[in-house]
């Protein structure tokens, strides 16, 4: 055994003795923990119903989005969630990874009063990457 997995099997990570701040997978994957090599970005997450997938993805690249995460989602919110008929899934949720200024004029398209009577949300969150040339243009 590897002194990677020694120091993951002997080191409890939560114990305010220790002081420990990185996760097991930082150490388990770069051998140091040094969070410095990471970057604060934005993830924007819009929940949208399926049919305007395309056409949100669209106006994001125009945005300058670099890429994006989409799945098939279902719950129920405000708005009453009808399942399409001919589609396994009535909603998309799209992950972005990009600046501030990109990911609030999503949620600022995703505000329009066209979509106001629609099953849609969007939301912010930031995250820490470690290469943010793979997100941001």
């Amino acid at each position: 055994m590897g002194w990677k997995a020694v120091l993951l099997h002997c080191i409890q990570f939560d114990n305010p003795l220790i002081h420990l701040k990185y996760s097991r997978a930082e150490i388990l994957l770069t051998g140091n923990p040094d969070m410095t090599a990471t970057v604060e970005l934005t993830i924007a997450i819009v929940i949208t119903e399926t049919h305007y997938e395309q056409e949100m993805l669209s106006h994001f690249r125009e945005l300058g989005i670099k890429g994006f995460t989409c799945m098939n989602c279902r719950g129920q919110g405000h708005h009453q969630v009808y399942d399409e008929p001919f589609i396994d899934h009535s909603q998309t949720r799209i992950e972005i990874i990009t600046t501030d200024e990109i990911a609030e004029s999503i949620v600022d398209y995703c505000r329009q009063p066209r979509f106001e009577s629609h099953a849609i949300t969007a939301y912010l969150e930031t995250v820490r990457v470690r290469d943010p040339e793979r997100f941001i243009a």
